[in-house]
């Protein structure tokens, strides 16, 4: 996966094992959340541009969205959206 980095760079989203993402901290260097979900190693991953939310997919051919403050779903969101192509 491509690493993602929020625009004030507060914040990085990078692969881990067993297809979670995990949201770096980064003046602290350490993780902040740990995001579980997906079942096949994560692909892609992107901020939306005011950095509140993450977009992940996943060789699963899921994807699925995330709020980088609490690194959990927004609420109203689905739980995950299947792509149709995987990547």
């Amino acid at each position: 996966m491509s690493g993602a980095l929020t625009a004030d760079g507060a914040l990085a989203a990078v692969a881990a094992e067993g297809g979670s993402v995990q949201l770096w901290d980064v003046a602290a260097g350490r993780p902040a959340h740990v995001l579980a979900g997906h079942t096949a190693a994560a692909a892609q991953a992107v901020f939306s541009p005011d950095g509140a939310l993450l977009a992940t997919c996943s060789a699963d051919c899921s994807l699925r969205v995330w709020d980088a403050r609490t690194g959990a779903p927004p609420p109203g969101a689905p739980r995950a959206l299947q792509c149709g192509q995987c990547v």
